[in-house]
């Protein structure tokens, strides 16, 4: 006869990172090869679970008294309860994501024997426990700049090891940032087309893994961008699946203006010719070149004029005769 064939189920064979509420309730499946329709064929009560801490040397195992990993010696066997098709175990220690340590590795095992004393391992990949979340941030534009142009927002992302210095530990890296534009004006968010969508809308950016930098370009923002106040916000995934929540004010999220409309200038010297048909050189001397300038609010913004921002251009025409 054979020994019972044991797969683990959560955390499975595949999965190597783990985020908090994916493992509330450890479960497997359990088959007897010799004997799979035969009931009784198994021994219950050689049906458990251990949970292997991977940072010692040797292995430490969950002990349910000590609530701490210890020597295998004195580790607990966690006795697993049918639930067709799986067999499963929970505590508390697992539903409130108290178990493991952050950035830590481990591996869970499932043990069966049958009637006859055969006995069979199971084990999952071995993953690690990541409760960290990523952050993201915004280099361009600055959180004080006015732009009348917006071809690419760029920035940065990191997932840091949660306890810096420690070897057997590490973060499970960013895979993925997002941003999201909103309109000041009308509360509306930018939705890859136009500012149309009354809920926030997550847009993907590109990420560069190596260099931890990321940008996001679309042209119809360009062309859907007006004057007024816009809400830039950054957000960061990892691998493991934990999404950045918190923003930083003028680092993954603030309010920049936005300024498309030209200011407007005029001209009150010299005189228009139906005026002033003709200046002599001494009047026009005297009269110079005057005028009015302006950059109003438009939609409550305005990047104001530069104290050389007029710039004035002066021609004459050559009329026959040499006047």
């Amino acid at each position: 006869s054979s020994a019972p064939v044991n797969t683990m189920g959560t955390p499975d064979t595949v999965k190597t990172y783990y985020r908090a509420g994916q493992l509330g309730t450890l479960s497997a499946t359990v088959a007897d090869v010799t004997s799979p329709h035969a009931t009784g064929s198994l021994n219950p009560s050689t049906i458990y679970f251990r949970i292997l801490r991977l940072k010692d040397s040797p292995d430490k195992e969950w002990s349910v008294p000590l609530s701490t990993f210890t020597a295998a010696a004195s580790a607990s066997n966690l006795a697993a309860t049918e639930a067709s098709p799986f067999w499963t175990y929970t505590t508390t220690y697992l539903s409130t994501d108290k178990l493991f340590e952050d950035g830590l590795q481990y591996q869970v095992k499932i043990f069966a024997t049958d009637m006859v004393g055969n006995a069979g391992t199971g084990q999952s990949q071995i993953f690690r426990w990541d409760v960290s979340y990523p952050t993201a941030a915004v280099t361009v534009p600055v959180s004080t700049a006015i732009v009348n142009t917006l071809g690419v927002i760029r920035g940065t992302a990191a997932d840091r090891d949660p306890i810096l210095g420690d070897a057997d530990t590490a973060a499970s890296g960013v895979t993925g940032v997002d941003v999201a534009i909103q309109s000041q004006q009308s509360g509306y968010y930018f939705n890859g087309s136009n500012f149309g969508s009354s809920g926030i809308q997550w847009l993907a950016a590109s990420y560069d893994v190596a260099a931890g930098t990321w940008s996001y370009s679309d042209g119809d923002l360009e062309g859907q961008l007006e004057s007024g106040r816009y809400t830039l916000s950054a957000r960061a995934r990892d691998t493991a699946g934990n999404i950045q929540y918190n923003f930083s004010n003028g680092v993954s999220s603030f309010t920049f203006m936005s300024d498309k409309d030209a200011p407007s200038i005029s001209i009150t010297k010299p005189d228009l010719p139906a005026v002033k048909p003709a200046y002599t050189p001494a009047a026009a001397n005297a009269a110079g070149v005057q005028g009015n300038s302006s950059d109003p609010l438009i939609n409550g913004t305005s990047s104001g004029l530069l104290t050389d921002g007029i710039d004035i251009q002066l021609w004459y025409v050559q009329l026959p005769g040499g006047t």
